[in-house]
């Protein structure tokens, strides 16, 4: 099973207006630690840092065809939730056999919105790095799935 990572490019301009120029994207050190987790545990894992290399849904698309992954699995916060459902719809049309799955704080508060609209098959919360693991192991054992509601924060 191969799992792609995507951290979603983000719109600066209207994240931060005229502070952009403040902003130093950097990479997503919380899907790192997921990646190299399951890694660890003999999973087969690759990540898209959209963010930092600046890369349009075109780019994305591409990218995320060539990678020939099982799961994608997206960060979302709120500043990027738009782009994000822009990217589930595409995958939906062009990758239906992959499966979405989505986790960090949007995704946890809008949990029934992206699961209810087919945004993702699934909506990860709390910590990634146990949770990713317990995940797999499930839908390895094609085992039920909870459809718990968000954890406060």
């Amino acid at each position: 099973m191969k799992i792609l990572f995507l951290m979603p490019p983000t719109n600066l301009s209207r994240s931060y207006g005229e502070l952009k120029s403040f902003s130093n994207p950097q990479p997503s050190l919380g899907i790192a630690y997921i990646a190299a987790v399951l890694r660890e545990k003999g999973y087969e894992t690759e990540i898209i840092d959209a963010y930092v290399s600046g890369y349009n849904l075109t780019e994305i698309m591409e990218l995320i065809k060539k990678s020939c992954c099982d799961i994608l699995g997206l960060g979302v916060l709120t500043p990027s939730a738009e782009v994000v459902c822009e990217i589930s719809r595409n995958v939906r049309k062009l990758l239906p056999d992959i499966k979405i799955v989505m986790g960090n704080l949007h995704a946890s508060l809008f949990s029934d919105e992206m699961l209810s609209k087919n945004y993702a098959d699934y909506v990860v919360h709390r910590e990634g790095e146990v949770t990713m693991i317990e995940f797999l192991k499930a839908i390895e054992k094609k085992a039920r799935l909870s459809m718990s509601k968000a954890y406060p924060i």
